[in-house]
């Protein structure tokens, strides 16, 4: 059976909800739409979910900052439409803070429900004339997507994310769109597991570029490691021997993951799989949260399981790693502490450890069913 297409993800095992689709196509931005009576219900729930007055929330502000360095964007705003306008809520490089929503550029995003990519702003009737591209900032690539947040079975349009720059760009789904669904569907759960949501007005300074923290690397000794593999469940669900642990715990290498930063992208080489010592990630898939990753937790096992048995089938080492590729995006929420293990320190001691190499394979195999269902 071939394994080129495994990946490695954490599924939520929940059904989705269908989005309200709505037709505004026909309608003007102004008060033909406000009219609605699904525009009402949405302007009610962002009322009763404290969206509109809210408090700080820095998680915003990392997820802006990471996806302005993977686009190279000059500019990236999250904003929540009111009834007469546009609240930027968060914003690097924007300095705006609020637009009359017949203004709006997010407003025309917000009537579609895929992403909205404008290459040239001069080339499109709907924004050649607006005063944001022909006065300051100037913008001439904009790009958003519709943040839908869930309650009582229903999904409404709150706002968008948006990124924009001064030069024309050739923007694709496959890039510019899957980072804009990604992020938000990342926006939309935080806003979903809050009960009020921050207060973001004003400029958010992007967290500092990623280091590796020296005290992490002095005090991630041999106890620490083995601390950590015993408190992963590939080690915990079968029993592996004292032995085989410190033997696992000499190969693992420290890292540190500074929040904002994508530990893996999808279409990446599986290599190597990691275990969270500290810290919280989310991984996502198609602009959809998957899983939140925390203290304990290992993923990246379903590559090494692969790999392993394509060099068992003799498939050369490279070609192996080319097709054992990341599946989802996985982005630290906050500083993490992790070990790397990779296939090469892996591959001699799990041959020596069969507990441990079936407790592996049946999360892989769990785990790669998920995702064939989802995909």
């Amino acid at each position: 059976m071939s394994t080129c297409s495994t990946v490695d993800i954490f599924i939520k095992a929940e059904a989705e909800e269908e989005p309200i689709n709505l037709d505004f196509s026909s309608l003007a931005f102004g008060m033909d739409l406000l009219q609605s009576v699904y525009e009402e219900e949405r302007l009610n729930f962002l009322t009763e979910k404290g969206i509109l007055a809210c408090g700080p929330e820095a998680d915003f502000g990392i997820l802006l900052a990471s996806c302005r360095r993977d686009l190279n964007i000059e500019m990236a705003s999250i904003s929540i439409m009111d009834r007469n306008r546009e609240i930027v809520k968060a914003t690097i490089g924007f300095d705006v803070q609020e637009i009359c929503r017949n203004d709006s550029l997010c407003a025309h995003a917000l009537v579609q429900d895929d992403v909205l990519l404008i290459n040239d702003t001069h080339e499109d009737d709907r924004f050649k004339t607006n005063h944001l591209v022909t006065k300051h900032p100037g913008i001439r690539f904009y790009g958003a997507a519709p943040i839908s947040v869930s309650s009582g079975g229903r999904k409404f349009k709150v706002g968008c994310v948006s990124v924009m720059d001064t030069e024309p760009r050739a923007a694709s789904d496959e890039k510019e769109g899957r980072v804009l669904k990604d992020l938000a569907s990342a926006v939309a759960t935080k806003l979903e597991e809050s009960a009020s949501v921050g207060n973001l007005e004003g400029t958010v300074h992007p967290p500092a570029e990623d280091t590796e923290d020296d005290t992490f690397e002095k005090n991630a000794g041999i106890e620490r490691r083995i601390s950590t593999l015993k408190s992963c469940v590939a080690f915990t669900a079968r029993l592996v021997d004292e032995h085989c642990i410190k033997q696992f715990a000499s190969k693992l290498r420290p890292r540190v993951i500074e929040a904002g930063t994508y530990l893996t992208r999808r279409g990446e080489s599986g290599d190597p799989m990691f275990f969270l010592a500290s810290g919280s990630c989310l991984c996502t898939l198609h602009g959809r949260e998957l899983e939140r990753l925390g203290q304990g937790q290992c993923f990246g096992e379903v590559s090494i399981i692969n790999l392993c048995k394509m060099r068992r089938q003799g498939v050369k080492d490279e070609e192996a790693k080319q097709r054992c590729v990341r599946g989802a995006d996985i982005l630290a929420l906050e500083r993490c502490e992790m070990f790397e293990l990779y296939f090469e320190d892996a591959w001699p001691l799990i041959k020596l450890s069969p507990n441990l190499w079936f407790t592996l394979e049946g999360i892989a195999a769990r785990r790669s069913l998920k995702v064939e269902r989802n995909l």
